[in-house]
Parts: structure tokens; C-alpha cells; sequence
């Protein structure tokens, strides 16, 4: 902390930590926490002087579970009585086999995937009329980079 002659003054910061915690094999949640840090300001007539810019390149891994559905048919026999016009009438046993379809959820290990990012630029030198929209298909020329 400066040492200050003339009343200084107190701010609090914000640190904050994250830990990744596997909760299950392959499951992992993140566990955040935040302190406030007492810091002393001392600067009576002081001026502030803007520095130049610093920039710093940060890449970060983003690790999604997508889910994968799993279906089976699984027939389930249904029974009902029918009955049929005959002389006689008696109600009669019958039974189908109808298919059901059965789903279950299984997540698989997530993996990176690199996907391009395509951007098509067209040329059309007529000007567009008020409140029209534009779409590539009714273009002159065809979309640049694409023969």
C-alpha cells in the first residue's frame, strides 16, 4: 500500500479465482469465487495521463457436451377383444404387436471440430431501388472466389 500525507482514500478491487472440479468422470463444473481487496488511493491534484495501448492475444478452449440420442423398437404386445358379426355372438381374444420406439440420452467425450467461416461477396453494379432487399440469387455476376 502508498503511503499518503494527505487524506487518502480507500477502494475495494474485485479478485476473482475459478477452479474446474470433476463432479463426475468427465463432468466438470466450475467453482468460482470472489474477494474484495482494500486498496489505498493517495492523489490529491494529481493528474492522470493517458498511455499508450496495450493489446494481448488470449485463446480460450470452450468444451461443450453435446447429447447423442439412442433409439430402439422395442414391440410391446397390446391385447383387446373383438367381436364379430356371426349367428352367434361370442367376444373373441386377439392380439398385435405394435413397435415402440424407445430413446435414451448418452454423451459422448466432447471433441473439437474446426468448421470454415465462408463469407461470399457479390458484385452488382446496378444501384438497388428504395425498400429492396438483395439476394444473390437474382445477381448479375456470380459471387466473387466461386467459378
Amino acid at each position: 500500500y502508498p503511503l499518503c500525507a494527505l487524506s487518502p482514500t480507500t477502494v475495494y478491487e474485485s479478485s476473482c479465482t475459478t477452479k474446474y472440479v470433476e463432479k463426475q468422470p468427465g463432468k466438470f463444473v466450475g467453482d468460482t469465487g470472489c474477494e474484495k481487496l482494500p486498496v489505498e488511493i493517495c492523489g490529491a491534484g494529481c493528474v492522470f495521463d493517458e498511455g499508450e495501448e496495450e493489446c494481448h492475444e488470449k485463446v480460450l478452449t470452450s468444451l461443450v457436451d453435446v447429447p447423442e440420442e439412442v433409439c430402439d423398437l422395442n414391440p410391446q404386445k397390446t391385447c383387446r377383444f373383438v367381436t364379430k358379426l356371426v349367428p352367434k355372438l361370442s367376444p373373441q381374444h386377439q392380439c398385435t404387436i405394435v413397435p415402440k420406439e424407445t430413446c435414451i440420452l448418452k454423451f459422448t467425450q466432447p471433441k473439437q471440430v474446426p468448421k470454415p467461416l465462408l463469407t461470399r461477396w457479390c458484385l452488382d453494379p446496378t444501384p438497388a431501388a428504395p425498400g429492396e432487399s438483395y439476394d444473390e440469387n437474382d445477381a448479375l455476376g456470380a459471387p466473387l472466389g466461386r467459378r
